[in-house]
Order: structure tokens, then sequence, then C-alpha cells
């Protein structure tokens, strides 16, 4: 369990902790939001659990996508499930230290896959996500903050701090695909999801080096599927080209 910079992360889970002001009423207050619309999600079931103690608490969200869970009583570790029937369902953990501080934290879901085919590809940074790869021998897309939609597949930018970087694709193509992202101040969450995985592709970065601007994350031929997916995790100056990276 590593605790830094009011980051927790254990496992493959990550939350992050967006202020503490301290008052007479202790609780935790969560928001949940549309991870491409960014609008707040209603009617949420979610559940808190103590990772010390088990003991567990239910809500709702109710109609501005907030739930609070007062007079949290057990400082340490809670798991945070939250399931909707529109969307994924996202579990993480949250490091609750001082039961006398107000944390709010903002949780993102994803909508429910609207094929077999479609998949995700997620950026938790709200440093920009790229995704390059050739429609034919004349035409390269570059689908990212300046090319939000080619062929096929759209970019959806979160332009506040901690608003994820999105990437849906309506299904892979006969094609090779480069995946990168802008350097970032901190490190770096990436996946991918399909509703052909039992679980996401996560791959993480720790924070870039001074002289490097971008984070390799891999190589994707649509030949061979997801499964084969080539991950890079490297670092570089300029800008990638395909050619450099996915042979």
């Amino acid at each position: 369990m590593n605790q830094q910079n009011g980051i927790l992360t254990l496992g493959e889970l990550q939350t992050f902790r967006l202020n503490n002001d301290v008052d007479e009423t202790q609780h935790l207050q969560v928001f949940l939001f549309d991870a491409l619309t960014l609008k707040t999600v209603s009617g949420a079931t979610v559940s808190v659990t103590s990772l010390q103690t088990n003991h567990s608490r239910l809500e709702q969200t109710d109609a501005q996508g907030l739930f609070k869970f007062r007079d949290l009583s057990d400082p340490g570790a809670y798991k945070i499930i939250a399931a909707h029937p529109d969307y994924q369902s996202t579990q993480q953990v949250h490091l609750h230290v001082n039961t006398r501080a107000n944390d709010t934290l903002a949780i993102y879901m994803l909508p429910q896959f609207s094929s077999k085919s479609e998949l995700y590809f997620m950026l938790e940074s709200d440093s920009a996500l790229h995704l390059d790869f050739k429609v034919d021998a004349n035409q390269t897309c570059k689908v990212g903050p300046l090319q939000r939609l080619c062929g096929g597949i759209s970019y959806h930018e979160g332009k506040k701090a901690r608003q994820p970087q999105i990437i849906k694709m309506p299904e892979i193509g006969n094609t090779t695909y480069l995946i990168y992202a802008e350097k970032s101040e901190e490190a770096m969450s990436f996946s991918i999801r399909a509703s052909s995985m039992a679980s996401p592709i996560i791959i993480n970065n720790p924070k870039l080096g001074q002289d490097q601007k971008y984070w390799i994350i891999g190589c994707l031929k649509g030949s061979l599927g997801l499964e084969n997916i080539e991950i890079l995790n490297s670092e570089s100056a300029l800008q990638p080209n395909i050619s450099d990276y996915c042979i």
C-alpha cells in the first residue's frame, strides 16, 4: 500500500482525495460522474466497506450524483463499490486517516458496452491520451485532443484536474495502433476495458524523467487481438511515430 500526495494505490485500485476540510460533522462525500459526458450519475448503489473491520454501509446517489457516509468511526482503508444498470461497476479504495475530516472524492463510471466488440482506453490523468493508426496507405488517424473523431474512434477529454481521458473504439480494426500519453507531473494509470475481457488490462507508469515529454504505452495489432498487446512502457522526448515503435 502506497500513500503519496493524497493518492492511495492498493494493487490495481486507485482513488483521489479532492479536499480535506475539518468541521463538526465527519463524513465521506463522493460524487459519481459519467466518464464520457462528465455529467453526474444519480440512482447508483454505493457500498463502503472498512478493510480493517469488514463493516459495510450501503447508500444511493441523489439527483446530484452525491452520496454521504457520515461518522466513519474507523480510520484506515475503505473499499468503495459503485453500481448502476447503465454503467460498468467500479471499485476503488480510499484512505480515511482522520475521522474528524470531511473527505470529498470523485469517481468516474464508464457506460455499459453497447456491443460485444466495443472497448475503452482510459487514462487516469488530466494529460492528453493519443491513439495513432493507419486507415490506409495514404491516411493516418491521430485520435486525441486535436482530432477528436477519426475512423469511427472518438476522444473524450476531461479538462479539469483528475478527470480521466477516454478513447472509445467501436471495434478493433485490421490495423496497428500506437497508444501514448503526454507528460504528467504525477504518476499515471492506463487501462483497456472490453466486453470480451473478464478484467481490464492496467498499465501503471511512474513520473517521467525531466527531459521526457511522452509516455509510450504500447502497440496493439488488430489481427492479433487484445490478448497480444505489446506493452512498451517507455519514454520519449519527441512525439512518437507508429513506424518507430510498432513493427
